[in-house]
């Protein structure tokens, strides 16, 4: 957790963020905001000497709570931050503020009277944290189970490039690794980690598979010390005599040895003393483990009823264990900002005001991007404004689509936690067969032109157009209809129909659009070809039913880029042993770099409060003046 400050708590680049008075934050509840910078600063080392104290055992409890208040602060300010293990590192800190770990093998524990010292940890705190463990491993295999897209091995396609998957290479294929490795193997274990640490005989092997699937995990994915901190907490389903726990023998036999003693002293006592109060203490502790479990329970399938975070997927990301289901792929985005009154249009740099693209997956975060969009402009005298977003994704290697519906003015539109957001477009789910039966075969055909050739699959909604601006690097541009029929725009030339007569309605069936064709456009077959530095428009015409195309393309920067490459790696002939090496030299650099801009702001911000000396702060590159 005192490494985790730094990294992806946010402390490494506060400065960044609460630094700019125009950074839009993404609170969960609204009156949350962001600090000044050297509040926030001060808070984070609060947080930080928290985590060292629990690291410690050093005044336990309150290293929690100066721990787990900041914390939930940074947590409740910024949704776009979120992810299982933030919200998973927030409830293990809440479960250890409530338990008696601070009196064994802590500082704490040299200074508690013996009289008063617990003789063991008692029996619900494990239980309620290995309770949380199998929860975390279970509901995640849960949600892939019922996921089709993981059943069929679409959710982590490409992780196959990875290095760590390099000597399975050599025995089998990127798609067996895949589906069987990655998407198989993960619900698996998901499934039944839980349960096989849970019993003596399996358990062995769950350590074992455990240390693999983590290990992978660490290098394959940036998420911080969840790896690690998951490993960590198998020592909970150890017994006394089961390494690690048996590298504390003597501890443990010493402390049962006493409470041995203790419990024939008081064998005869023990009615006597329990009181009222210790009954009543006994009843509440078992009435909150009871709400806090049902909670845990209930809570990462309530996206019924807030339906108001739902999209293409179900529920606000970060606290529903649905880890690694879903990949998303951003092929283009643009904000509009029209005056209300003259109708002139401005095109904002979606990046000027954030570190990251969550607001467009999620329409609260992109409620609120446009609320702050609008603040801020305010500060520019740009007033009297509607907000648009055209924003094309593709979820688990479908078609790129629209996200947002594009004539909507996103500041006044209506949201509400509880209610079906009516302005987010449904998923083409009709053409997700294509990803089986067409996107491989197109894809493969396509890199054989040149080895810089790509294709992009697109689909779209009746009456809406995308438009699109091409640069001067890409080639042998040109556009194919898959199912339905579209209407191509560019300046010079008439307007240009492309039809495929079979096309998907809405509930997946072949209809045929051949009748939609427009007898002024000129008709043309399947395909056309589309010049580059300019821009274009592709209107989709196959009412009632959206259509899918696709583009292909060479990139010739990218052509001269990989040749460059290739020819300085052939000059190199870098070993594996100097490529390993270069990626740790690497890791460890990013590490000191995080870490000594910590320690500066931490500092700085100090000095500024006590002494005021100026704060030295960086900007976003994305930032206006």
């Amino acid at each position: 957790m005192a490494l985790d400050v730094f990294q992806e708590r946010g402390l490494s680049d506060a400065d960044i963020r609460f630094g700019d008075p125009n950074y839009c934050f993404f609170p969960l509840f609204e009156w949350i905001q962001p600090l000044p910078i050297q509040q926030a600063c001060i808070l984070y080392s609060i947080m930080w000497a928290g985590s060292i104290g629990i690291m410690l055992g050093l005044k336990f409890r309150l290293s929690c709570l100066l721990y787990l208040c900041p914390y939930l602060y940074f947590f409740l300010l910024d949704k776009s931050r979120w992810n299982n293990h933030s919200y998973l590192f927030s409830l293990f800190t809440m479960l250890l503020t409530w338990s008696g770990a601070g009196q064994h093998m802590s500082i704490d524990a040299l200074s508690i009277p013996k009289e008063t010292k617990l003789s063991g940890v008692p029996k619900w705190n494990y239980f309620i944290l290995k309770f949380q463990i199998f929860l975390l491993y279970f509901y995640a295999g849960v949600k892939k189970l019922f996921d089709s897209d993981w059943i069929n091995g679409y959710s982590m396609k490409n992780l196959s490039k990875h290095s760590v998957f390099s000597p399975l290479k050599l025995v089998t294929d990127a798609e067996t690794i895949e589906f069987y490795m990655v998407h198989m193997g993960g619900l698996v274990y998901d499934l039944t980690v839980g349960f096989m640490l849970n019993f003596d005989f399996s358990k062995k092997a769950a350590y074992l598979l455990s240390l693999m699937f983590h290990g992978l995990n660490s290098q394959i994915f940036h998420i911080g010390m969840f790896p690690y901190v998951c490993l960590a907490s198998l020592v909970l389903f150890c017994k006394p005599g089961e390494f690690p726990c048996s590298l504390f023998k003597t501890n443990l036999e010493q402390t049962s040895s006493k409470s041995s003693r203790l419990t024939k002293r008081t064998k005869v006592s023990r009615n006597e003393s329990s009181s009222p109060c210790k009954s009543s203490s006994s009843r509440a502790t078992t009435g909150l483990l009871l709400f806090y479990m049902l909670l845990q329970l209930v809570l990462p399938f309530s996206h019924s009823i807030t339906q108001g975070y739902n999209t293409w997927t179900k529920g606000l990301y970060g606290y529903s264990w649905d880890m690694m289901i879903n990949s998303w792929e951003t092929l283009h985005q643009k904000i509009t900002v029209r005056n209300y009154y003259t109708g002139d249009e401005r095109y904002l740099d979606t990046d000027v005001w954030v570190t990251n693209d969550r607001w467009s997956s999620h329409p609260d975060m992109a409620k609120q991007y446009a609320g702050c969009i609008s603040r801020n402009l305010a500060r520019f005298n740009i007033t009297n404004i509607e907000i648009y977003m055209d924003v094309w994704k593709s979820l688990n290697g479908r078609f790129q689509q629209r996200m947002y519906d594009p004539r909507v003015n996103i500041l006044t539109a209506p949201w509400s936690p509880f209610e079906e957001v009516t302005w987010v477009l449904p998923l083409l789910r009709q053409f997700s067969h294509y990803r089986q039966d067409h996107f491989q075969r197109i894809a493969k055909e396509v890199s054989n032109w040149t080895e810089s050739s790509d294709v992009i699959f697109v689909a779209d909604f009746p009456g809406l157009y995308l438009e699109n601006y091409l640069p001067k690097e890409l080639g042998n541009v040109s556009i194919t209809v898959l199912s339905g029929q579209i209407m191509i725009e560019q300046d010079g030339d008439p307007n240009i129909t492309l039809t495929n007569t079979m096309s998907a309605g809405n509930d997946g069936s072949a209809v045929d659009d051949s009748s939609n064709a427009n007898n002024g456009d000129v008709l043309i077959s399947t395909k056309h070809g589309i010049r580059s530095a300019e821009f274009h428009k592709v209107h989709v015409v196959s009412f009632p039913n959206p259509s899918c195309y696709m583009y292909t393309y060479t990139n010739d920067t990218a052509e001269k880029l990989r040749r460059t490459k290739t020819s300085e790696e052939n000059d190199g002939e870098s070993s594996i042993i100097s490529q390993i090496w270069k990626e740790i030299r690497e890791f460890a650099h990013e590490k000191y770099q995080e870490f000594s801009t910590s320690i500066y702001l931490v500092a700085n911000a100090h000095l500024n409060l006590f002494f005021d000396v100026p704060m030295v702060l960086r900007k976003s590159i994305n930032s206006p003046d």
